[in-house]
């Protein structure tokens, strides 16, 4: 049990050194970083993962407006801005309105945002949202197995009437000429996200899609495959597994997946970026 401690500690050293030595090269190429950002990977080596490994693959000196899909208090948009201080404009979807609030203080610094109060999916609908305002993170238009429904402890649900939009119908593509960024986290409604707006991610440069490798919702399958032959089709690829989160299993069940145009798929190699 010692011995298991002390590797856990190695590999997490290793883990934030690892994404320390990244940040160096990103810095090399011109990349601009966050102040204190090894005080933060320190911290919280997986909060900011994702948008180290984003920096490879496209330049935060451009001008980007960023599609939050799957809100929730818009944590992840507040990173986002201090690794990209030229962001443009910002779309937040977040199906729980009484999240507003939590969402406007994370971003009380950036003034160009807008909260969608709707879920995004393959139709324009109605469907129940299950949400427990202790875990609203885990807010879904799904109902968890049963496998792993001890694990997230998300008891004691709420239940809504949210409307359905397809993001093809909702965004304006004559405004969408900035550099793209599209998070989709919405608790296994993704390849419904998907489906409903596949003419508006073939504009988008890069995806950060929380995908399933198991069954973790009833009633459907895991989502990663269906995923990624759907963006397949509008030549978007995955290209960055994310590795964190091992308090259930050692192997993934779910993890962000970036998913990357064609054409960008050869930054992953250091002479590239």
């Amino acid at each position: 049990m010692i011995i298991n401690k002390i590797l856990s500690k190695i590999n997490g050293l290793k883990y934030r050194l690892d994404l320390i030595n990244e940040c160096k090269r990103l810095k090399q190429a011109g990349k601009h970083l966050p102040k204190d950002l090894k005080k933060m990977i320190f911290k919280s080596p997986s909060t900011y993962e994702d948008f180290i490994n984003i920096l490879c693959f496209i330049d935060n000196k451009h001008e980007t407006n960023l599609i939050d899909i799957g809100a929730n208090v818009g944590k992840f948009t507040s990173d986002f801005i201090k690794f990209f201080p030229n962001t443009n404009q910002i779309l937040l979807f977040e199906p729980n309105l009484e999240l507003n609030n939590k969402i406007k203080d994370n971003l009380n610094e950036f003034k160009n945002f807008e909260i969608i109060n709707k879920g995004v999916g393959e139709k324009n609908e109605t469907k129940i949202f299950n949400y427990n305002n202790n875990e609203t993170a885990l807010g879904s238009f799904k109902e968890y197995n049963d496998i792993v429904k001890p694990f997230y402890k998300n008891e004691n649900l709420e239940l809504k009437n949210i409307e359905i939009i397809k993001l093809d119908d909702f965004i304006n593509f004559s405004e969408a000429q900035k550099q793209i960024v599209v998070k989709i986290d919405v608790q296994g409604f993704e390849s419904q996200v998907i489906k409903g707006g596949l003419k508006f991610l073939e504009k988008s440069d890069l995806i950060i899609l929380e995908c399933s490798f198991v069954s973790e919702y009833k009633n459907t399958e895991p989502s990663f495959i269906e995923c990624a032959e759907l963006l397949k089709k509008i030549n978007i690829y995955p290209i960055i597994f994310q590795d964190y989160g091992k308090k259930i299993s050692n192997y993934a069940f779910e993890r962000d997946v970036i998913f990357v145009k064609k054409e960008l798929l050869n930054k992953i190699f250091y002479s590239e970026y």
